[in-house]
């Protein structure tokens, strides 16, 4: 009898750890298809936000092209008026009648000369302050979004 119980409690405790080993590796298969999940769907907000960030960089790039364009365009036509009007103050110098004449010229042109290079200068100043901004503002807003999700996750 004792040879029966003891086969019965051998069956017991073998039975009793099979059914752990399946429980342990059921438990740990849910876990590995719960990590797997929870990768694949990090790897494809990542994935996205890559994206997002691409587009994004492309937009602020293209509205800064457009600003230099627009900023090259004011320093060039201030280059060409100053030539200009510095070639015709010479013309003017060339032909005064006298020393007075010619330095009355020049003082005309410098005072303008420099109203001039003090207007395009601030005008230059503020379209770059603009382009600037313009230019960072999507990145801007996609930093913001990036910390949003980093805080909701956190």
């Amino acid at each position: 009898m004792t040879t029966k119980k003891a086969t019965r409690s051998s069956k017991t405790i073998e039975e009793t750890v099979n059914e752990t080993v399946v429980a342990a590796a059921t438990v740990t298969k849910e876990k590995v298809e719960e990590m797997q999940d929870n990768y694949s769907k990090a790897y494809e907000e990542y994935t996205a936000m890559n994206q997002n960030f691409y587009s994004v960089f492309i937009k602020s790039s293209g509205l800064f092209a457009k600003g230099a364009e627009e900023v090259s365009k004011a320093y060039f036509d201030y280059v060409k008026e100053t030539a200009e009007s510095g070639i015709e103050a010479t013309k003017a110098v060339l032909v005064a009648k006298t020393v007075n004449d010619a330095l009355d010229v020049q003082t005309v042109y410098a005072k303008q000369a420099f109203d001039t290079l003090m207007a395009e200068g601030t005008k230059i100043g503020e379209l770059s302050v603009k382009v600037a901004n313009e230019s960072f503002d999507p990145i801007k807003g996609q930093i913001q979004e990036a910390f949003e999700k980093a805080l909701k996750v956190a």
